[in-house]
């Protein structure tokens, strides 16, 4: 798989790669800003409400990513606790059972969630070491189990830097046919804040 690296710097936001910035207008008037997960153009008026977790249909502790599948259906991953929930957005709660992890190294957080386009869901993670890399998994959905099938390693020698405890990759998005990656760890140059991005084809 080749990669490329660049940066993001400051606020600046790489929008042909990573998806639109939008706002959107809450009950109580605050304005809350957000990234869509692709190019579309935010609704004009979205209302905000929590969707809670809780009762028999709890699921995994320390949710970590959100992403939407192909037939629009919101998928969250549990940082630790090796699953991936449906999650009903109109009920406030899981949409049925969890789907179990199955492959993720011992001693890594799942991060980032991303489906790609051939069906298969892409995870970033992150572990509690220093560290010169870090994996991208990816799964196959299997009936009740979501099953690792293939890794990456994303080096940190891209931008000539190592990863930290508990910094990792937390953003994954597809873009055409690459995997688009950003990482947490953060370098300052000149006074300039800067996190990488990475582009995989």
């Amino acid at each position: 798989m080749n990669v490329k690296r660049t940066y993001v710097m400051g606020a600046v936001f790489v929008a042909g790669w990573l998806g639109a910035a939008c706002s959107a207008l809450a009950d109580d008037g605050r304005v809350v800003t957000g990234v869509s997960g692709s190019a579309a153009v935010c609704p004009a008026a979205m209302k905000v409400r929590s969707v809670a977790f809780g009762g028999e249909t709890a699921g995994p502790s320390g949710l970590s990513a959100l992403a939407t599948d192909a037939s629009g259906v919101v998928w969250a991953v549990a940082e630790r606790d090796r699953a991936l929930v449906r999650v009903d957005v109109d009920r406030a709660g899981v949409a049925g059972a969890p789907v179990t992890l199955v492959g993720v190294p011992a001693g890594l957080d799942t991060e980032a969630l991303t489906w790609l386009p051939d069906g298969r869901l892409a995870l970033g993670t992150e572990s509690h070491v220093d560290r010169d890399e870090d994996l991208i998994l990816i799964a196959r959905m299997d009936g009740a189990r979501a099953v690792i099938e293939e890794r990456y390693g994303l080096p940190y020698s891209l931008w000539s830097m190592r990863a930290e405890s508990n910094k990792g990759i937390e953003g994954l998005s597809t873009a055409g046919t690459s995997l688009v990656a950003a990482v947490e760890h953060v370098e300052v140059v000149g006074g300039v804040r800067r996190s990488g991005v990475a582009r995989l084809d």
